[in-house]
């Protein structure tokens, strides 16, 4: 008897993570394709399937896939990835369609994390729940009453936090400017003198160097401000927190903390959570086209 699988695919800057995902969420088969930065649009659209042509098997009932920046979900167009330098209104779903012969959806990033932690993560039968990813940059998804709030932006990165540091977007005060992976590598490498530097290194390095420490430990307080504000204005049940910058021990916990100074008139502490799901992307997006 043939099986039923979908596929989800999570688009980043520098790679494509693909998998082949069976019915209850498991992960069964999984490949990863580097990104040149020079790649053009065509060729990263070639990787995409020739990465689900490898993973192809059985009946395939969709393709789902997760990508940053605006995404306008109706008609499958990436309006102007953040990661991928060169996209403006690309119709990603008619193309692969077209390529595929597969039902193909798309959707941000932060939105396929949030539904995949309400079907199957750490936020399972919860209603209200936030999903925030903590990458280069820092974005949300929302589900509310069981269903994804699309009427939101999720830019929790653009939230005004403080009235200091300028964002990459121009504004000023924005939490991304004070708790996103590439505001925390780019200080690291000032304090070291170094030209480039992994999360990896830095997790590591937090634990024995009290400067990196100090650095990473006010992003997760600048984060955990945020994320106060989210539990204030939404009151969710729990707010899942994935990304790169989780790699760090207690950071997530370190941002909790934060937060739950910050929340004291809600009735409840707010459970803010580290993604227990390493294939968060994958899955996520899998999430979207079932």
């Amino acid at each position: 008897m043939e099986r039923e699988y979908l596929i989800g695919i999570d688009m980043g800057g520098s790679e494509i993570n693909a998998g082949l995902v069976d019915l209850n969420g498991k992960v069964m088969k999984k490949l990863t394709i580097p990104i040149d930065t020079k790649a053009t649009k065509a060729k990263i659209i070639e990787s995409i399937v020739f990465a689900v042509n490898k993973l192809k098997k059985d009946k395939i009932l969709g393709v789902g896939i997760g990508i940053a920046g605006a995404v306008d979900v109706r008609r499958g167009i990436a309006i102007a990835p953040p990661n991928l330098p060169g996209w403006k209104e690309v119709p990603l779903k008619r193309i692969l369609e077209d390529k595929l012969k597969i039902p193909v959806l798309i959707d941000n990033d932060a939105n396929c994390f949030a539904i995949a932690e309400y079907k199957i993560g750490l936020a399972k039968k919860m209603q209200n729940v936030v999903g925030v990813l903590v990458n280069s940059g820092i974005s949300s998804g929302i589900v509310l009453g069981g269903k994804l709030c699309r009427t939101a932006s999720g830019e929790i990165g653009h939230m005004t936090i403080d009235s200091r540091e300028k964002c990459s977007c121009g504004n000023i005060g924005c939490l991304e400017a004070y708790s996103s992976g590439a505001v925390i590598e780019r200080k690291v490498k000032k304090l070291l003198n170094k030209k480039t530097i992994t999360m990896e290194e830095i997790a590591r390095l937090a634990k024995t160097n009290s400067k990196v420490k100090k650095i990473v430990a006010d992003a997760a307080c600048a984060l955990g401000i945020g994320l106060a504000n989210m539990a204030l204005l939404l009151n969710p049940e729990i707010i899942s927190v994935g990304g790169s910058v989780t790699s760090i021990k207690g950071f997530v916990e370190a941002a909790e903390k934060e937060a739950n100074k910050r929340v004291r008139i809600l009735e409840n502490k707010v459970q803010i959570v580290k993604a227990n799901t390493e294939d968060y992307g994958i899955l996520g997006a899998s999430s979207i086209a079932f």
